[in-house]
């Protein structure tokens, strides 16, 4: 399976940032965290429908693509240190990815803040009805 290409990535994930900021600043205002989380979802689905997967990793508390080129933007960096902090050490998702997966992701990362078994994101996101993110 191809894998998005670095500037594709580095978007998917500036707007799981934006997603995670909205769940923290709009907790009270149902339609724009609901905007904010459909929106994210959709771009993910669209970028994934096309047979690419998007795959990232941790190292050295930056978030580095399987070809190891790492994700510079500054904005990335307070996902990348969410991730760590949770003790994620890979995100993949795929072709069949539906908008509903992504926002199950943002809410499971905002709403933990202890490191975790390596695989329970992913047994997780299952139990809860995602199937092409983990």
């Amino acid at each position: 399976m191809e894998v998005l290409r670095p500037e594709s990535a580095a978007q998917l994930l500036l707007e799981l940032c934006r997603a995670l900021r909205a769940l923290s600043f709009h907790r009270d205002d149902p339609e724009r965290l609901r905007h904010a989380l459909e929106r994210c979802g959709q771009l993910w689905a669209r970028a994934l429908a096309s047979g690419a997967s998007l795959e990232v990793g941790m190292r050295e508390g930056r978030l580095v693509l399987p070809g190891g080129e790492s994700l510079a933007d500054s904005a990335l960096g307070d996902l990348a240190e969410r991730l760590s902090i949770l003790g994620i050490e890979n995100l993949r998702a795929e072709t069949g990815l539906a908008p509903d997966e992504v926002a199950l992701l943002v809410r499971r990362l905002a709403q933990t803040s202890t490191p975790a078994p390596v695989g329970r994101l992913h047994s997780e996101l299952h139990e809860c009805g995602a199937r092409h993110i983990w």
